[in-house]
């Protein structure tokens, strides 16, 4: 387990990209220890006696992490246990594929924006569901043969007005968050005889847009392109 998995601090600042953390504590002595000390006795770890499993939030602008219990979402306060019996479906939509959907949806003044299988970009009206318009890059077909584990994309970027995203082969895009026209197109690989591919969602800071490139699994090096 990485050190980002280990016991955190509140507020201590981060050495690695740890998505999510849990502090887990001893019933026994009631002292904190590492779940990466059990990593090798997965058993030993599940028969554990633990008192708590407290998750932790990493904020990855200011790479700091913060117990969820105290993160300050007000929204959180809407659903209570007089109002949990009025939640319901508002509406749902079909992506017309049975493949993975990985991307974490993005929602900025009422619009979300998320990808589906094949690096397509969608913006929807957050409250109704109703599509406003997608985008297709296009991604030859063949070029699955190269992904590891399907034809997946994680997601994009918003920033002033313009929305990036990745394509599985290789291309960054931005485009117009208002039209869902494209405004500019970046081939990012070095190599297109090699298995190179992008699933991930980029980063936008200070007018520059970071996306990496994978394909470890048959044989080549990442990196990382602005």
């Amino acid at each position: 387990m990485s050190q980002s998995a280990q016991n955190i601090v509140p507020g201590e600042k981060l050495n690695s990209n740890g998505v999510f953390m849990f502090e887990l504590k001893d019933q026994t002595d009631d002292n904190d220890f590492n779940a990466s000390d059990y990593r090798l006795n997965p058993r030993e770890f599940f028969e554990k006696p633990l008192i708590s499993m407290r998750p932790y939030v990493c904020d990855l602008r200011s790479s700091e992490a913060h117990e969820f219990e105290n993160i300050p979402v007000e929204i959180l306060k809407q659903i209570n246990k007089e109002s949990i019996s009025d939640l319901g479906l508002v509406w749902s939509k079909d992506m017309g594929t049975n493949r993975a959907l990985e991307a974490t949806p993005i929602v900025v003044d009422g619009i979300m924006f998320f990808t589906s299988t094949w690096s397509r970009v969608y913006a929807i009206e957050a409250k109704t569901g109703k599509t406003l318009w997608k985008f297709d890059p296009k991604v030859p077909g063949e070029w699955a043969r190269k992904a590891c584990c399907d034809i997946v994309n994680r997601g994009v970027a918003v920033y002033e007005g313009k929305v990036f995203f990745a394509s599985l082969d290789g291309r960054l895009f931005a485009l117009d968050a208002e039209t869902g026209e494209k405004i500019w197109e970046v081939d990012t690989v070095i190599d297109r005889t090699r298995a190179y591919t992008i699933t991930g969602a980029p980063r936008v800071a200070k007018g520059k847009v970071y996306i990496g490139n994978g394909g470890a699994e048959y044989g080549v090096r990442g990196y990382v392109t602005a």
